[in-house]
């Protein structure tokens, strides 16, 4: 049964518990209190399974985590070797006046691009730069100013309450 669904149950056991008590001599029906006792069994396990779900998740996300740092570092090393062999293989083409390179397992050659270089950003029309902003709220100075009694307009504090599992 889903936690949900167990949840539900045991509003109805409480509910059949407490009505089922008799109000003159306060006797309770014992197969109600037996029922409710099960209910609340059940649902402090499907509770505890979740709890632990959840923390075994938690485990796996940071096991994750380290391993894709590792691996943007091997990465990144990778790139780097990559970079400098291929400058050290380009600077030994160059002092040989070589431009083509042809073998069953590899060929080697230039290409011609093009690229901009800027020299002076200040130097440049009007018409050729362009402008990126951004806007974004500074929550932690919001939030300082709401917890001084400030109003500011467009922000509410809102207090929420979240679910911790250890």
């Amino acid at each position: 049964m889903k936690l949900r669904e167990l949840s539900q149950e045991l509003e109805k056991a409480y509910e059949m518990f407490y009505n089922s008590i008799d109000e003159e001599t306060g006797e309770i029906d014992l197969e109600a209190k037996k029922q409710l006792e099960e209910i609340k069994i059940a649902w402090n396990e499907k509770v505890i399974a979740l709890a632990e779900f959840i923390k075994r998740i938690r485990g796996d996300i940071e096991t994750y985590k380290v391993e894709i740092d590792r691996l943007v570092k091997i990465k990144k090393s990778l790139e780097n070797k990559e970079a400098f062999l291929k400058n050290v293989l380009d600077e030994n083409m160059r002092a040989r006046n070589l431009t083509k390179f042809d073998d069953i397992t590899c060929k080697i050659s230039y290409r011609k691009s093009e690229r901009v270089e800027i020299e002076d950003l200040d130097k440049l029309p009007e018409e050729f730069l362009k402008a990126v902003t951004t806007i974004s709220a500074d929550k932690i100075a919001i939030k300082d100013a709401l917890k001084q009694g400030l109003k500011v307009d467009g922000a509410v504090l809102v207090e929420s309450d979240n679910i911790q599992i250890k």
